[in-house]
């Protein structure tokens, strides 16, 4: 059975978020950064309207937006929706999710703008993968009670949560790695990894790494991480000792052979176009 939908160009993107909030018929979980985008906020306020209950999770802290966040809140909350702002102040929510009733789960890179949706190069994974949607469930009602996470929750979960496991979870996909490692990741700064990335390429494993600003002809800003050709990491987590260790971040593994085949000729494609400028 296959459960996962990579997301990649532009024009899917928020074609993807509508389709989720759409799909809901008892209660939706959103999870916000930045949004701005009109198409986003009337599928919320439909979905308010036809009975859903909705509950988003809101950053406290994302540069440049302090007034814009609270209209957005203010905004959610005439509309009917609950909004609850992640933790202290001190920690960022930097997790783009949306999870629907027993699914599907949408895990993303990108924010709920009109810039994210037209002009950077992000991806997502959109998943119907039962243990998933119910792993993401148990995050975003952790984060709304503001509650740990149990010690047992990143057993077997394809779920890679920061800070709780994040920067175990990244250094075990990197050693495992036997032919070739592939890295979108233009924050990529964590000494872990970065000490991991050369012993791997010493015992002769190929590391590509994409660091630059403009990545197939787009603004950097999504991140993937792709071993031996056979698991993607996708989501908001960047390989930086910030993202995985004090932030609330959230990506997803993959390993069904088509998601991540396609990620793979993008990525390759990525390279390609950087080696020739």
């Amino acid at each position: 059975m296959t459960f996962d939908r990579v997301v990649i160009e532009p024009a899917e993107r928020r074609a993807a978020v509508l389709r989720v909030i759409r799909g809901a018929r008892r209660r939706l979980g959103l999870t916000i950064f930045r949004c701005n985008d009109p198409a986003v906020l009337d599928e919320v306020r439909a979905a308010i309207a036809r009975g859903v209950e909705v509950d988003v999770l809101l950053t406290r802290r994302a540069s440049g937006w302090r007034r814009r966040l609270d209209r957005v809140r203010a905004l959610l909350e005439h509309m009917g929706a609950r909004v609850t702002p992640h933790g202290s102040r001190a920690t960022k929510h930097h997790a783009k999710y949306i999870v629907a009733d027993h699914g599907p789960l949408l895990v993303a890179s990108f924010n709920l703008t009109r810039k994210c949706f037209h002009e950077t190069c992000d991806f997502a994974v959109e998943t119907s993968d039962p243990e998933a949607v119910l792993d993401a469930w148990r995050l975003f009602e952790a984060d709304l009670a503001r509650r740990d996470l149990p010690p047992t929750a990143s057993r077997s979960s394809r779920l890679v949560v920061a800070p709780e496991w994040a920067g175990k979870a990244v250094r075990t996909l990197l050693k495992s790695a036997t032919r070739r490692i592939a890295i979108i990741d233009h924050k990529l700064d964590d000494p872990k990894v970065r000490r991991i990335l050369a012993a791997k390429a010493r015992e002769g494993v190929r590391v590509d790494h994409i660091a630059t600003r403009v990545v197939a002809g787009r603004i950097a800003h999504g991140k993937v991480t792709i071993v031996d050709g056979k698991v993607a990491l996708v989501g908001s987590l960047a390989l930086s000792a910030a993202s995985l260790e004090l932030r609330r971040e959230l990506s997803i593994l993959v390993t069904e052979r088509t998601a991540v085949r396609r990620l793979d000729r993008f990525v390759q494609r990525a390279l390609a176009d950087a080696g020739a400028a």
